[in-house]
């Protein structure tokens, strides 16, 4: 009785605020954690951004020396010119830690309070998007730019919405192809707000494709790296634990447009082989790679992650939410099939499968078609759908 009364309490204004705090000091708290562990400089692309953000400061150049190009996204390596390393580091921390109380209010506008808690209390303690708030790397900072744009466009106001997703595209090359495809949910007329959240994401890019035309003389919506070595490298069959120096070796020097004939010609010699290939892969995309805790505690994180992709799908079919909640993860899950994994590929869907599986336990009143709130979230844009925030 005692929590079903806190519970109640919960869906309060004051009760809802006070819990957003505490849920980003969690999240803060549990984030600073992680920098008493060493971070390795040398993974991912940090190195990349680092030059990139220096060659800005000294030549005023996206680029090489004076030369420009459009190798990656410019967002990330712009704001580590401005503030510098340790003001990102700052700017990722708080991001990160804002998850949380983000997830809380997405969720709590489809379930009771008490699965929205939940959902907000997963964010916060979830060990691998902790860790990279540590890295130069622009996972955390487009997960919070994704789902602070899912949660405009769930209160309807797809002009933010798409003002979010563009930013988030100019951290991460990889959201354009999913802004090209969103529109299609219009097709369903009470999902129209989704062509207008696409073309404002549109806009927002639009500036750094002309300056790609008009300066580098290509047409690069928004980087060029990563779509034909992606393609490549999901073909070949890895070593493990460290796969880069045999993939460095494959690759022999070759760029994207090189790459990108090789792995489709590797595809249609040996398609058998690709498949069992990318069979391999794929399930490293919801793996945690692990690389920062002891090697005793991987098979009980091997096995969280497991629970929390089961339980995300079982809770998505019981909560029914609308495309706000199930389109990225969705559209993430299909563009791997295909490409190279990593575990990292994934942490930006990490917000709404924790979303998704607590609609699992979400009490009474917390499916779709129950909850006070559903109706706005599975028919945004709609007329009928009474409009709430949280």
């Amino acid at each position: 009785m005692v929590w079903r009364d806190a519970a109640l309490n919960l869906g309060s204004k004051p009760m809802r605020a006070r819990t957003s705090i505490g849920l980003f000091v969690i999240a803060l708290i549990f984030r600073l954690s992680m920098l008493v562990i060493p971070a390795n400089r040398d993974a991912g692309d940090q190195s990349q951004y680092l030059e990139l953000a220096q060659n800005l400061r000294t030549y005023g150049v996206f680029g090489t020396g004076d030369v420009p190009r459009a190798h990656r996204p410019p967002l990330y390596p712009a704001i580590l010119a401005v503030i510098g390393p340790t003001g990102v580091q700052v700017l990722q921390m708080a991001a990160g830690s804002a998850l949380a109380p983000l997830t809380f209010a997405i969720a709590s506008l489809l379930m009771p309070p008490a699965g929205a808690l939940s959902a907000g209390l997963a964010m916060a303690l979830a060990p691998m998007s902790s860790r990279y708030c540590t890295l130069y790397m622009t996972e955390t900072l487009f997960t919070f730019l994704l789902a602070l744009g899912m949660f405009f466009w769930m209160i309807r106001k797809p002009v933010a919405g798409g003002i979010c997703f563009g930013l988030a595209t100019l951290l991460r090359a990889v959201l354009f192809p999913f802004l090209l495809v969103l529109p299609l949910l219009a097709l369903r007329r009470a999902w129209r707000s989704a062509v207008i959240v696409s073309v404002t994401a549109i806009a927002v890019i639009a500036p750094w494709t002309l300056r790609d035309y008009f300066v580098v003389h290509h047409f690069v919506p928004v980087a060029s790296a990563g779509w034909g070595s992606n393609l490549f490298q999901g073909t070949l069959d890895v070593p493990r634990p460290d796969p880069w120096p045999f993939i460095m070796r494959e690759r022999a020097g070759d760029m994207e447009e090189a790459l990108l004939k090789r792995g489709v010609q590797r595809i249609r010699e040996n398609p058998g082989r690709w498949l069992v290939v990318r069979a391999k892969q794929y399930l490293l995309l919801y793996i945690d790679d692990s690389d920062y805790i002891r090697a005793s505690w991987k098979p009980f994180f091997l096995a969280g992650n497991i629970a929390l992709l089961v339980l995300a799908v079982l809770g998505a079919w019981r909560l029914r939410p609308g495309p706000p909640v199930w389109v990225f993860p969705a559209f993430l899950a299909v563009s791997q099939l295909p490409m190279w994994t990593e575990a990292r590929y994934s942490l930006p869907a990490v917000p709404f499968l924790v979303i998704m599986a607590a609609g699992l336990f979400a009490g009474p009143g917390g499916s779709a078609q129950s909850h006070e709130a559903s109706s706005s979230i599975e028919l945004p844009g709609s007329e009928t759908a009474p409009a709430r925030a949280t």
